[in-house]
């Protein structure tokens, strides 16, 4: 009997041994890629002038284009929208209106796969107007912008009262904003 009772001891303190030394061999672990909705944009160049400094300029209107103006991040398709926040302006009572300009959105040096619209014809207004209609996001994405001044009548008025020489200046912040697709 007590050799049952030592045989019995023994498997049973084996079997606790055997499973005491027993290791995991693989784990398991779930991993999530959050993505979350970024976009942003900005301009490369903080001030740009349309100069009328000849007869030429005042009949057809002065063009400036800037490449690679508009600077897109945005993870999914996305709407850039323009305004004027006003008038241009020289001081508080001399204005020029707004839809005298035009803005005029080109491909630049990178720009998103898939489906792209630019917007025809838009002329500045302080309301707010789609530009650039995109189906796909991307990093870094670039757009040539111009500046269209106007022509004719739209600038020649009594607007050099002072007569020294020096150019008058009417000044008008664009925004442009960048929303979801």
């Amino acid at each position: 009997m007590k050799k049952v009772f030592l045989a019995a001891v023994t498997l049973i303190s084996v079997a606790f041994v055997g499973n005491a030394n027993a290791q995991n061999t693989t784990a398991e672990v779930n991993v999530n890629i959050k993505l979350y909705k970024v976009q942003s944009i900005s301009v490369s160049t903080p001030s740009v002038d349309l100069e009328y400094k000849t007869e030429a300029d005042y009949r057809t209107g002065v063009t400036t284009a800037v490449n690679d103006h508009l600077v897109v991040f945005s993870t999914g398709g996305f709407i850039v929208k323009v305004k004027a926040e006003s008038d241009f302006m020289k001081g508080s009572s001399e204005s020029i209106a707004a839809n005298t300009v035009q803005v005029i959105a080109a491909d630049g040096s990178k720009k998103p796969t898939g489906t792209l619209n630019y917007a025809d014809n838009l002329m500045l207004s302080t309301t707010q107007a789609p530009l650039i209609t995109s189906g796909k996001g991307g990093a870094d994405l670039k757009f040539k912008i111009s500046y269209k001044g106007g022509f004719g009548d739209d600038y020649i008025v009594d607007r050099f009262k002072n007569g020294d020489g020096n150019p008058n200046i009417y000044t008008a912040k664009v925004t442009y904003e960048i929303v979801p697709n």
